[in-house]
């Protein structure tokens, strides 16, 4: 893979081989980015609320690895791949940017899409995980999806899931605005973020903090495309998913969910291609799919 400097988004090169230890180096704004056993780090400085969600990240990694298939149910992460994987077949050829990819337990169901997979995301520990998994095609790096080290029009499709929930509206700005930079023309770009209409169900606020002081926010459909097209992006769907999810906001379903629920994910799978764009089924998430302008 080619990287460019996240601060100037000039290309990096990599250091003579005796450099220790190893790094890529910027030649416009001589920044050093090192390469560790597993992955390269190109992760700038981030914003004090964002070095909080990391190191959060980071202390749950491993425990959310397991916990997030425990509750969702393994059948989620493969309906999630399957109806990505199938959309990925519009996309022009070549490798996906899997922006905001955790753990790699949703990288991992891409893998059928038949793509090299660069797999980002700003939590090492959350890296170190997906290293350990040894997945073919597919190399991590630490970096942010608000300053992306890849050169412009470098990537034919972008996936990022549960990211844009954790982003407040300016960094969610600039994260759009570097997947429209790094997508090809033509590209195509596939968002996945929290359905406000989970939480009101619920009674629950929409957006807030959690206990940890770490903000979250929650969309309506509007809000999705409205920021989408503010980047730029054209033929914009917003679909419901996770629809067998919002079963746990009916009465009794957070008791039903985990022995009957979790067996529907298939059947949303395959009914999805089928559901229309302005569907206002509930779901736990929305999942926009833009172009950027040929």
């Amino acid at each position: 893979m080619v990287y460019a400097c996240p601060q100037c988004r000039h290309e990096v090169v990599p250091e003579a081989a005796s450099s220790r230890p190893p790094a890529f180096s910027c030649g416009t704004c001589a920044r050093r980015f090192p390469v560790g056993d597993a992955y390269a780090n190109f992760l700038l400085d981030v914003s004090a609320v964002g070095e909080a969600e990391r190191a959060a990240r980071d202390r749950q990694a491993r425990q959310y690895d397991a916990g997030r298939v425990r509750e969702k149910g393994r059948l989620y992460f493969r309906m999630h791949g399957a109806v990505v994987r199938r959309l990925l077949r519009e996309a022009p050829r070549g490798p996906l940017l899997d922006a905001g990819s955790g753990t790699g337990i949703i990288t991992e169901e891409l893998l059928g899409a038949g793509r090299e997979i660069v797999a980002l995301d700003f939590s090492e520990a959350s890296l170190a995980v997906l290293a350990e998994k040894r997945l073919a095609r597919v190399t991590p790096v630490l970096g942010s999806v608000t300053a992306l080290p890849a050169p412009d029009a470098s990537f034919p499709a972008i996936h990022c899931s549960g990211v844009m929930q954790a982003l407040e509206a300016r960094e969610r700005s600039l994260a759009y605005a570097e997947f429209a930079r790094c997508l090809e023309p033509g590209g195509l770009l596939l968002v996945v973020a929290w359905n406000e209409a989970f939480y009101r169900a619920q009674g629950e606020p929409t957006r807030g903090r959690f206990g940890s002081g770490i903000p979250y926010f929650s969309f309506t459909r509007e809000d999705m495309v409205r920021e989408a097209r503010a980047a730029g992006f054209e033929q914009v769907s917003v679909r419901p998913f996770g629809i067998v999810l919002n079963l746990q906001v009916l009465p009794g379903g957070r008791y039903l969910f985990p022995i009957v629920g979790k067996r529907l994910h298939p059947l949303e799978g395959w009914m999805h291609p089928l559901l229309p764009a302005d569907s206002r089924l509930g779901s736990e998430y929305w999942l926009l799919a833009a172009r950027k302008p040929a």
